[in-house]
């Protein structure tokens, strides 16, 4: 704690002010990634201000909202300079899980103490972690010309700085009021209070009182509050709410919860860049919805996140634990490196076909029979049973040839091949595909393209899966069930449209899925060059 603080500070005594608005609503949620699921979504950021004052507990207390009447009002700065520092965190925390597995040790999760047991999200961000994932991260950005990397920082915010924080006065403020003491680790996390989930952010500090007075500057130009807790701060909408989470964290903190360490701990533990952990079940009971509404199975999950980079790669892994969110099936690894090396856009998935059927049923207790009614007659299928035989148990979707003459199309494995095969007429005629089209039996399935050539092309070893771009984006196709590829110059050639400024060093993203007992994951790749 800082030698500067009065002997006998008062304890707060203050509220939010008059004409003070209170903190926004219901936390609102994302949309999941396929069939898994992502970390809850929260409302906007909390804006920040207040003069700082002093609390009882041996504890600086910044002010929020809540000034005496005669206060001269300020002016609220929306671009928050602190929030830079946790940037990663608070786009790990809003887009439901922005994180992958890390072979490196570093160290750690430090700020999960401070957090309380009954947390529904966490997200950490290492801004100086081990020398290999430092180096690595500031490299693989390096590729990007645009940003402007120091690679021989001697951290990633100093590596960072200047793409961080573009507005030179931004940067200013970020130097001199944050930098002199923002320590390792920063936090956010989803903290509920009075029924609301209150977004709160943890910030490692080097020196207490560096950290009180920079975040009394900033307080001027904005609405937050803040406390001091030992070598953390501690910001949130108002001081109540950050004092409350530090009080709750001193009561039981989720660092001594084994569901979060053992989850976690499947992510490759605490070693990653970034660290994030959610309880989606807890953060479930937030969400505004009618008593009776059917909640997926994902929703009785939890989530368990990290991030990690190589010189060429940052990956992406997230995993959800929980009764029911995984209905594992065969591996698609085979039906995909079978494309031809071409490819361009390659997708393929196994149990698509107990998948339509599920679909179908989803529909029915909906009460949708007679959109599913309409959907029969208009298209003359049996629906699921028509729908399950085309798509098959194994399927696989392609696009490759010129920008001349682009190509494109389906190789399925199923058990009913000649109905497949009729299903295929019977769509291709009713929805007015060319009459050009290939349309191949093969002895386990059959084979739809846009042209009887590019058919035939598909139903060889057209050896995708030698490629140095497919390798590279998919390192876990050998156990996934969903796999989607992109070979991103050939696409860009292939549509005959150049990627955004600055995106150019992106070669490949890959997209595995994969479930085993009650966890299934999702792992993104992108590779650059």
């Amino acid at each position: 704690m800082s030698e500067d603080r009065p002997a006998d500070p008062p304890p707060f005594a203050g509220g939010p002010g008059p004409g003070t608005p209170p903190y926004g609503g219901p936390p609102q949620y994302g949309g999941p990634p396929p069939q898994y699921g992502g970390a809850p979504q929260y409302g906007g950021a909390p804006q920040y201000g207040g003069a700082p004052q002093y609390g009882a507990g041996g504890e600086y207390l910044g002010a929020g909202p809540g000034f005496p009447p005669d206060a001269t009002p300020r002016r609220r700065r929306r671009r928050m300079v602190w929030a830079g520092v946790a940037v990663g965190t608070v786009v790990v925390l809003a887009a439901g899980g922005v994180t992958a597995y890390s072979l490196l040790s570093g160290s750690g999760t430090t700020l999960d103490k401070l957090a309380p047991v009954d947390a529904v999200a966490y997200a950490e961000v290492n801004l100086d972690p081990p020398a290999g994932q430092k180096v690595a991260a500031l490299r693989y950005l390096k590729h990007f010309p645009d940003l402007k990397v120091d690679t021989n920082a001697k951290n990633i915010v100093d590596g960072l700085i200047e793409p961080l924080f573009s507005d030179p006065k931004d940067r200013q403020r970020f130097v001199e009021n944050v930098r002199p003491w923002l320590g390792d680790h920063a936090a956010v996390i989803g903290d509920p209070q009075d029924g609301k989930v209150r977004p709160v952010v943890l910030i490692e500090a080097t020196d207490a009182g560096k950290a009180k007075t920079g975040l009394s500057t900033l307080a001027k130009d904005e609405d937050f509050g803040f406390v001091i807790s030992g070598k953390t701060a501690v910001i949130a909408e108002t001081q109540q709410i950050a004092q409350r989470t530090v009080d709750d964290a001193a009561a039981g903190s989720l660092a001594d919860s084994k569901a979060y360490h053992d989850d976690v701990q499947a992510v490759g533990g605490d070693g990653g860049i970034v660290t994030a952990w959610a309880d989606i079940a807890k953060a479930a009971k937030y969400l505004p919805v009618p008593s009776d509404t059917k909640i997926p199975a994902l929703a009785h999950g939890r989530l368990a996140a990290s991030l990690r980079f190589t010189d060429t790669t940052v990956d992406l892994v997230l995993k959800v634990f929980g009764e029911g969110v995984a209905k594992p099936a065969a591996p698609v690894g085979s039906r995909l490196a079978n494309l031809p090396d071409d490819t361009a856009l390659a997708v393929g998935l196994t149990g698509g076909d107990e998948m339509v059927r599920t679909a179908i049923e989803q529909l029915h207790t909906a009460g949708l029979d007679s959109i599913l009614a309409q959907a029969q007659d208009g298209l003359g299928l049996a629906l699921p049973d028509d729908l399950a035989a085309l798509v098959g148990s194994e399927t696989a979707v392609a696009m490759g040839g010129t920008a001349a003459q682009p190509a494109f199309g389906m190789v399925t494995k199923t058990s009913e091949v000649t109905r497949a095969h009729a299903v295929a007429q019977k769509l291709a005629s009713q929805i007015g595909l060319p009459s050009e089209i290939g349309l191949l039996k093969t002895a386990d399935g059959i084979v739809l393209a846009s042209s009887p050539e590019y058919a035939t092309k598909l139903t060889g070893n057209g050896g995708l899966g030698g490629t140095e771009r497919f390798r590279s984006a998919l390192p876990d196709l050998s156990s996934a069930q969903f796999a989607a590829f992109v070979d991103v110059p050939k696409l860009t050639t292939l549509v005959g449209e150049a990627l955004p400024p600055g995106a150019e060093p992106v070669q490949a993203v890959g997209v595995t899925m994969s479930a085993a007992g009650n966890v299934a994951t999702m792992h993104l790749r992108v590779v650059v060059g």
